[in-house]
């Protein structure tokens, strides 16, 4: 709501160089006003999709050290958000429904953004299918908010996302309340961005860029 400043914890990856995962996430949230408590899954030298990447994985003991200090601090009982982003373990995937149940044990209005960083098209899962898996298992069934791409919402509903109405269908069956799913494919050589809900389902369009 307007003029509202939220707590929001967000769990995910950090690149050295570039802007996806908490280099995303961290600015926009703190642009709005809001209070981000940052936790690296795993920290990169850049994005994977480049030539040369190096990475240092965050063990969730590590993690659950520094989500007891935070606590010990008396942080995490206002915390009034949860993103989760990148998980590249099972492990960490335990750790983040964890996180949420005690977050959510402090402050039962806390809300739960999940994005279900999966994969994506033409490469497929590019974390382990038991991770994607566990995702799917603990993490959807607990989530206010999904966010996949078409990809990932066709690989967890077990359903086609080749056009909008398959889309909607696969939205409408993942389980959160709230589904808001991006490079769905579209007519006339564009990509379609669905937001569904219990009022309903609506798309926004942008044509594809040219490679």
């Amino acid at each position: 709501r307007t003029g509202f400043v939220a707590r929001i914890v967000a769990l995910s990856s950090l690149v050295a160089r570039g802007h996806v995962g908490l280099r995303a996430l961290i600015p926009a949230l703190e642009s709005f006003g809001h209070d981000v408590i940052a936790l690296p899954t795993v920290v990169l030298s850049n994005h994977a999709a480049h030539p040369h990447v190096a990475r240092t994985l965050i063990s969730p003991d590590v993690l659950d050290a520094m989500a007891q200090a935070i606590e010990a601090n008396g942080w995490l009982g206002g915390v009034d958000g949860i993103i989760t982003g990148y998980l590249p373990s099972v492990a960490h995937v335990s750790f983040a429904e964890a996180l949420v149940r005690r977050v959510r044990a402090a402050n039962p209005a806390a809300l739960y953004a999940c994005d279900p960083v999966l994969g994506d098209e033409p490469k497929g899962l590019y974390v382990p299918e038991e991770t994607a898996r566990q995702i799917k298992r603990c993490l959807l069934p607990i989530a206010d908010l999904a966010t996949p791409n078409a990809f990932e919402l066709s690989w967890l509903s077990n359903r086609p996302v080749s056009a909008l109405r398959e889309a909607k269908a696969a939205a409408q069956g993942l389980g959160p309340p709230m589904v808001l799913a991006t490079s769905v494919p579209a007519a006339g050589d564009r990509l379609a961005t669905l937001l569904h809900d219990a009022t309903g389902t609506v798309f926004t369009y942008v044509y594809r860029r040219p490679n």
